[in-house]
Order: C-alpha cells, then sequence, then structure tokens
C-alpha cells in the first residue's frame, strides 16, 4: 500500500452533522480494518460526539478531531504514521508493535494539529469548561509520550487511553466537563440500528475487556510478511520455492508468492518426482497454536532464515499427511496408528515448525518415498506381505505387524546419528527456555526414550511384541510422570472447532490437510491404536512373558546326527534345506479326515495327543491354510519350532513345540496344560525323502495307541510333508498336508 500524504484540511470551525457523521464511520471503518486497542477508542470517541451534534458548538471540537483522523480520501492511511500503522496490521506483527504503530501516529497528528496557528486561536476563544478538557487529553498523551520513552508496554498504555483521560480530567477538575451529551444526541443513540451507535458500543466493549484485563484484538490476516535473510538463505530459499528473494530486509505481498511452490524434505536418494504444493502467504503468517497465536514471525515479526524454514517444514508436514493417509489406508496395522495421530497432531499444534530435529525425526520414520511408494526394502517387504494378506490371508495379522515393527525400527536408528544428536541438543536448549515448548519436550522424551527401551528389549532378544510392549510401556511411564498429556490444550480446541463445524473442508485449495483435516486424522489414529490391545492386554501379557525367553536360533536341526553320511547322501538337498531352516519356505496346509469320527478324534482331541491344532476339514482336497514358522531357542539353548495356521484371517497355534535330538531319533516335545508330551520319531530316508514314524516304547502314554507317520519329500515347486493318523484301532484315520515353496528372497 503507497504512502499517503497527510490529507489538506480545510479549517472551517465546525463542520456540518452529516459530513461529521460520514467522517466518524470512515475512522471506524478504518479501525475495524486496521484494529488495536487504541483505534477502538478513537473510533468510540468520534462516533459519539459526531452523534451528539457538539462538533456543531465547539469549533476547537470540531477542528481536533478532523485534523487528527487516521484515515484520507478513499479510505487509505492518512500520511506516513497512519501509513506505518496500517503496514503493522498488515504484516501480523505482534499486539505491541500495533499499539506502538497506533500510538507514534496519534502522537504526531496531535502534535500537527496543536502546532499551528489555527489551533491557538480556537483554543483562546473556547469557553474554559471545553479548554479543561483538551488539556486533560493532552495531558493523557504527555503521559504516552513520556510512558514509551520509559520502556512501558505500548498495549497497557492502549489500554489506560480512557481511563487516563477521566484521571487527568478529574485532577482538573473538571470530570463532568467532557460530557456534552445532547437530548437529540441521546435518542439517536438509543437507536440500536444506528452505526454510530453500533461503532460507540464497540468501543465500549474494548474498554471493559480492557479493563478485565483482555487485551487481545482479532486481527485480519495479514497480507505481507518480512523476511530477513543472509545472502546464502535467499539464494538457498528461492532454489527450493521459486520466491524472489534478496539478501537484507524484504517485505512480500501475495503478488510475490505467483508460481512459488514448495516439495517435501527428500527422505533418501529419490529417483521418483516428489510432487509440488503452492506456497501460499497464509503459510507465512499462519498463527502458532503453542505461543498463544503469534504469528510464524515471532516477537518481532520479522521472518529469519530459521524461522522462513519452520514455515516450510509445516507445510511439508501437511504434504506428508496426505501420504501417511494414503499409504495406511492401504496398508493398515495397528501400531501405525501411534504415526498417523503423531504426524497429523504433530502438524496440527505446529511443533513441526518449532524444531528442526522434529522436522527431521517425522521426515525419517515415514514408511514411504515423497511419490507415496514404500521407500526401502523393509516397507517394500511390508507392503507386499500386505497385498498377499489381503489376496490369500497370508500371512498373519501378527506376522504383518512384526514386518512393521522392524520397518519403523529400522528408520529410527536416524537418532543415533551425530547429525540428529545435534539438532536433538539444540532442541533441549530451546525447550528449557520457552514454556510453550514443554509438550514438545515431553513428547521427545517419551518417543526417543521408547525407542531406546525397544532396542534394548530387542537386543535381549526379546519378541518384537515384547520390545513394543517395552518401548510403549516407557512411553505411557514418561507422559504420565510429566502430569499433563502433550498438547492436550490444543487438541481439546481443535475438538470444540470440530464439534462447532463439523463439515468444515477437510482440504484446501491445494488439496492438502486443513487444521480440520488434520484433527480428524490424529483421531483415526487413535482408532487405529485401539488393536494395540492385542499386544498391550492382559490377555496377551503371559504369551509376552513367555517371549523374553526367545533367543536367535540360526537353523533348526542338525540331520548329521541322525543319519549316516551314506544317508545324508541319498536325502533330496531341498527337503535337507527345510529341515535345515523352515522359516526359507512359504508353507500352506490342509487337513483330510476319513469318517466322522475321525473329525471328532482329531479335530477335538488332536492338540492333547500330538499338538495338532483344530484345522476345518473343507471336504476332500487341499485347503491351502497359510501357516506360519516361528523358530528361536530359549534360555536352556532349546530349539523351539511354533507352527501357527491361518483360517479365515485369523491365526491360531498349531504345533508349539522343542525339536531336537535323542540319539538318532528326532524328538518334539509340547506343552498341554503345563506337562510336557514328548514323541520321539525314528528317521529313515525313503526314495530321496525324509519319513518319521513315531517310537510307541519313547513316546508320551498319550500316544500309545497312535501310528503317526510324517513324510517330506521333494516336488516339482519345493517341498511337501504328509502326516498320517491312525488310532483305536484303526478307526480314526486322518492326513495332514504341507507344501512347502522356497521364499523368493530366501
Amino acid at each position: 500500500m503507497a504512502v499517503s500524504p497527510i490529507q489538506a484540511r480545510p479549517l472551517t470551525p465546525a463542520a456540518p452533522a452529516a459530513s461529521s457523521r460520514a467522517e466518524a464511520l470512515s475512522v471506524g471503518a478504518f479501525f475495524q480494518r486496521y484494529p488495536s486497542l487504541g483505534g477502538q477508542q478513537v473510533a468510540l470517541f468520534h462516533a459519539f460526539w459526531a452523534e451528539q451534534g457538539t462538533f456543531a458548538t465547539h469549533p476547537l471540537q470540531a477542528y481536533l478531531y478532523h485534523q487528527t483522523v487516521p484515515v484520507g480520501a478513499a479510505g487509505k492511511p492518512n500520511g506516513p504514521a497512519w501509513q506505518a500503522y496500517a503496514n503493522a496490521v498488515d504484516a501480523g506483527l505482534p499486539a505491541a508493535d500495533i499499539e506502538r504503530a497506533f500510538l507514534d501516529a496519534h502522537l504526531d497528528a496531535f502534535r500537527r494539529a496543536t502546532a499551528t496557528p489555527e489551533f491557538r486561536r480556537l483554543y483562546a476563544q473556547s469557553d474554559d469548561g471545553y479548554r479543561k478538557v483538551v488539556d486533560a487529553y493532552l495531558d493523557t498523551l504527555a503521559h504516552v509520550k513520556d510512558g514509551l520513552a520509559a520502556g512501558k508496554s505500548p498495549v497497557a498504555l492502549s489500554r489506560n487511553l480512557f481511563s487516563d483521560t477521566n484521571a487527568c480530567l478529574w485532577k482538573r477538575r473538571a470530570p463532568w466537563n467532557g460530557f456534552m451529551a445532547t437530548a437529540g444526541g441521546v435518542a439517536s443513540a438509543l437507536n440500536p440500528l444506528n452505526p454510530l451507535t453500533q461503532q460507540v458500543a464497540r468501543g465500549a466493549w474494548t474498554i471493559f475487556k480492557g479493563m478485565l484485563g483482555f487485551t487481545n484484538q482479532a486481527q485480519p490476516a495479514p497480507t505481507r510478511v518480512r523476511l530477513t535473510l543472509t545472502a546464502a538463505q535467499a539464494r538457498d530459499l528461492a532454489a527450493q520455492t521459486g520466491l524472489k528473494l534478496k539478501a537484507g530486509s524484504q517485505d512480500l505481498t501475495e503478488a510475490d508468492f505467483q508460481g512459488a511452490t514448495f516439495q517435501e524434505a527428500p527422505r533418501f536418494d529419490e529417483q521418483r518426482p516428489a510432487p509440488r504444493y503452492p506456497l501460499l502467504l497464509s503459510d507465512f503468517t499462519a498463527a502458532q497454536k503453542l505461543h498463544g497465536g503469534q504469528r510464524m514471525a515471532g516477537p518481532d515479526g520479522v521472518l529469519d532464515g530459521a524461522e522462513v524454514a519452520g514455515v516450510l517444514r509445516q507445510a511439508q508436514a501437511r504434504a506428508r499427511s496426505q501420504l501417511v493417509k494414503a499409504f495406511f489406508d492401504t496398508y493398515p496395522a495397528p501400531e501405525a496408528g501411534i504415526l498417523v495421530y503423531s504426524a497429523n497432531m504433530l502438524a496440527m499444534t505446529g511443533s513441526y515448525g518449532q524444531s528442526e530435529m522434529f522436522g527431521t525425526l517425522a521426515n525419517a520414520i515415514m514408511p514411504m518415498d515423497r511419490a507415496g511408494k514404500p521407500k526401502n526394502a523393509f516397507w517394500q517387504a511390508y507392503a507386499d506381505a500386505y497385498d498377499r494378506h489381503k489376496a490369500s490371508g497370508q500371512p498373519s495379522m501378527e506376522v504383518l505387524e512384526g514386518l512393521w515393527f522392524r520397518a519403523h525400527m529400522e528408520d529410527f536408528k536416524v537418532v543415533d546419528t551425530p547429525a540428529f544428536q545435534a539438532q536433538l541438543k539444540d532442541f533441549w536448549a530451546a525447550a528449557g527456555k520457552d514454556k510453550a515448548m514443554q509438550p514438545m519436550a515431553v513428547y521427545t522424551q517419551a518417543m526417543v526414550g521408547g525407542r531406546i527401551e525397544f532396542e534394548k528389549a530387542t537386543a535381549a532378544h526379546l519378541s518384537d511384541d515384547a520390545a513394543f510392549a517395552a518401548g510403549f510401556t516407557h512411553f505411557a511411564k514418561t507422559v504420565a510422570s510429566s502430569g499433563s498429556f502433550p498438547f492436550w490444550q490444543q487438541d481439546l480446541k481443535e475438538a470444540f472447532a470440530w464439534a462447532k463445524d463439523p463439515h468444515a473442508p477437510s482440504l484446501d485449495a491445494r488439496g492438502l490437510p486443513t487444521d480440520h483435516g488434520l484433527f480428524e486424522r490424529a483421531v483415526s489414529g487413535i482408532t487405529m491404536m485401539g488393536g494395540l490391545k492385542r499386544i498391550m492386554g492382559s490377555s496377551v501379557a503371559q504369551r509376552i512373558q513367555a517371549s523374553t525367553t526367545h533367543r536367535p536360533a540360526t537353523g533348526m536341526i542338525d540331520l548329521s546326527k541322525v543319519l549316516s553320511a551314506a544317508q545324508l547322501a541319498q536325502l533330496d538337498p531341498k527337503v535337507a534345506a527345510f529341515y535345515q531352516d523352515p522359516r526359507a519356505f512359504d508353507i500352506s496346509t490342509g487337513v483330510d479326515f476319513d469318517n466322522t469320527p475321525s473329525t471328532l478324534v482329531l479335530g477335538a482331541l488332536g492338540p492333547a495327543v500330538s499338538g495338532l491344532g483344530n484345522i476345518p476339514d473343507k471336504g476332500k482336497g487341499f485347503e491351502g491354510y497359510p501357516l506360519e514358522s516361528e523358530l528361536y531357542k530359549d534360555l536352556q539353548g532349546r530349539t523351539h519350532w511354533d507352527r501357527y495356521v491361518v483360517v479365515e484371517g485369523k491365526r491360531q497355534p498349531l504345533f508349539l513345540a522343542r525339536f531336537e535330538t535323542a540319539g538318532k531319533q528326532l524328538k518334539e516335545t509340547f506343552t498341554v496344560d503345563g506337562k510336557d508330551v514328548a514323541l520321539y520319531f525314528d528317521v529313515a530316508v525313503v526314495n530321496g525323502g525324509l519319513q518319521l514314524t513315531i517310537d510307541h516304547k519313547q513316546s508320551s502314554l498319550l500316544a500309545v495307541t497312535s501310528n503317526i507317520v510324517f513324510t517330506t519329500i521333494p516336488t516339482a515347486t519345493g517341498v511337501q510333508t504328509t502326516g498320517r493318523y491312525q488310532c483305536i484301532d484303526k478307526i480314526v484315520k486322518g492326513a495332514v498336508t504341507f507344501r512347502m515353496t522356497p521364499k523368493a528372497t530366501a
């Protein structure tokens, strides 16, 4: 907005009623467009006296009000001082700067008006009572000038204009001289539809709130932003955004953002093109929720290079929210709820703009690249497995969650890098000086500390479930010990805003989430976390506790301990590879029970006899239920081979047993009702395959009437095992079949 000169004003001693009302309304419109505490009071006085018609009877009053109005022709600021005030509002400067600009302009206007011969002439002609009113207000302005020189708060000085004027009237023994209302003016002022009455009411409400200590003024959206950059910062930011920037101080308006864009920061050496989004002036002028609505420029109203980088991180967080939503809409898991909640909640509260560390961490732990695709082999494995799960039910959700764990914790290794540790150190220093960042500090302690506990548990060879439970427990304890859940105030405010307008747009014109959309997505993350009850619930606590005995196993069985060299030479390599490490194979299973008694006995009593789970028999033919294996050693060094069958998407235990050699036999030991049930098998090589036949003498008494034979043979696609069961004088008969195909990654 160009600076306009002070408008030339006629020195008529009394303004006509119509023109004085029009001028009062223009003053009110100016201070609605450029609001401040002091401005609202000036608008009140001007409207009140115009309505009362006292300008016609007091030439000095008409002169002063006419000469000091802030607005000139066409509603433009009247001179450089009022232009500076308008610029402060347009730039979204802090309240103290806006009030200081108002007071400077108001003082300048009265200094000019009272220095003229016309003022001295009209002052001399005025009655003594009104001269006291003028003197009282000039005393007030002198107090303002002295207060500014002494470093007093401009907000406090503006707030006290009305009360200080009254105090000065009392000192001059003229408290009622300033009240010159007329009967006609009072009657007109009682009309609530009268625009001058409404203007007076706005000013009176401002004065009343100020007396109660509420000084915040709702400001219009800024129309300009001021930056101060070094040459290097200007060059780098121009390259990133397309903005025409220069070293030093500069103002940017809406026109400067035409064609400006941004994209997310790279997460690695990415080959796919990343989407770009329009960069807006509103990104730079948005309010900081953590700092009570303060603009992104901070207390001084000027964005430096670090603050501009914070603006870009906030914009990138909204773009990242889009990718997070798309990825986990396609590949959901309960654990992902934590990431979904955090990514959206931290963007909603403006935390990314406050700390470079938060931006680095958020960028590093995203599962996708900037084009929305799995960003590395770990996340690609998770996505591929999820696609197979949706198509066939295999693998189970438990396995998918394990893949999610491994991929996420691989990303979290960023916290170990020197660059991140340096940023973390800077963050702790900033958080120690800024109370508003305390929620961020609590969240950081919870997240980073939780990851450390996860790593400790993993190093101790605990299961994924147990490791996650350890990390999540640390998170919960850290939050609880802080005495306040991080960001609850901001979350609550957004919840109220959402409830007030639940149908507000979730996306802006760029296709990026609004605060409304970020809130909804954060809530969806909390909903996703409801699935964590499988891990954290008491019903699974015993399994997690038991899993703390798990140690890694490099292989399952050394067949050279039960087979001779000649037998090993006859064994097909694929069969040998399967018994060496069954995890290298994709396995599916099915059953055939020969009759109804077989279905009842083998289906219901099988677990007590041999550890066989209840696999539904859908009739003749191979059902092909997915089977998942876990191979590990316990604290005693014994190898466990746990097998789970996935039926209709639900995983259930099939064989949970220790697997070891005993002399020249294979021994499989199940735990049934807290007791070990051991089955011993004789081992033979038959046609290149391996045959295991139960030894009744060595095995548990529960298997004494059962004939059990497992035969593993090579096939064109891999390996197949058929287990045949006969018991109760061969009345109960059935078979279970396992088909194994080498994994593509094996």
